[in-house]
């Protein structure tokens, strides 16, 4: 059935700043349909963090890379948490 929806779980996500700000969002992961678009980094930090100037990827890292904005933030956080379970982002 194409409405079928997946599972929800907790990301937890810390979002690192040059003003040594930390904030931490338990992110839940949206209901979302099969074939659709899942939340992408861009939007996600458009939503939980106000950010002053123009959002990109080079002024954004993670485990030490700069992913796109369009990277889904369900592929960033099973695939770039650390140990802890958290993903940081760091914004440069």
């Amino acid at each position: 059935d194409e409405s079928v929806v997946k599972e929800s779980s907790a990301y937890p996500i810390r979002i690192l700043t040059q003003d040594d700000e930390l904030r931490t969002v338990k992110c839940l992961q949206p209901l979302v349909l099969r074939h659709s678009n899942e939340i992408s980094l861009g939007d996600f930090l458009k939503k939980h963090y106000t950010v002053d100037g123009e959002l990109n990827s080079s002024n954004i890292v993670i485990a030490g890379i700069n992913p796109p904005l369009e990277t889904p933030i369900d592929w960033l956080s099973r695939n770039l948490s650390h140990p802890d379970s958290f993903l940081y982002i760091c914004l440069l």
